[in-house]
């Protein structure tokens, strides 16, 4: 089955979806067993999950919410954005500063007192116990959403 590179503006397009939701199904595509549906969706999230977060980051700036973005989300879809954008590997090429300016507008949205416990050790990293929790939430949370979407 061959897949238009178009596939996932179609989609966007055909199931209404906002920006969280279009980059939140590209992850998840990331695993599918077609490789051809894999690739398309690593391209579309590298585009995508920059311009999310550039977004994000705006809104703050301009004090303004964006209906259907990052300030609407779950937060299970939060930590699988920042497990993405904060990814060793960096595959969608962010720049350090915008990493950091992302993490300073969710640590006000999210303050310590207040952080789900699924986002705290990305917000609030305190010692190697929190990194390795982090690290075992973030495969658990990778599996959910495998098992979900593919």
């Amino acid at each position: 089955m061959n897949f238009s590179p178009k596939f996932f503006t179609n989609l966007k397009k055909t199931l209404g979806l906002t920006l969280v939701q279009e980059v939140t199904f590209a992850i998840a595509l990331q695993h599918s067993e077609n490789t051809e549906i894999r690739a398309l969706a690593l391209e579309h999230t590298q585009k995508q999950l920059p311009e999310l977060i550039k977004n994000y980051i705006n809104s703050e700036t301009s004090n303004k919410h964006q209906e259907g973005g990052l300030h609407d989300s779950l937060p299970q879809v939060l930590h699988l954005i920042l497990s993405q954008a904060f990814h060793t590997a960096n595959p969608y090429n962010l720049p350090v500063e915008t990493k950091e300016k992302f993490l300073k507008h969710l640590r006000r949205d999210f303050p310590r007192e207040l952080v789900p416990v699924v986002l705290a050790p990305f917000l609030y990293p305190a010692d190697e116990e929190t990194l390795q929790f982090k690290i075992e939430l973030n495969m658990a949370v990778t599996q959910m959403v495998k098992h979900l979407f593919c």
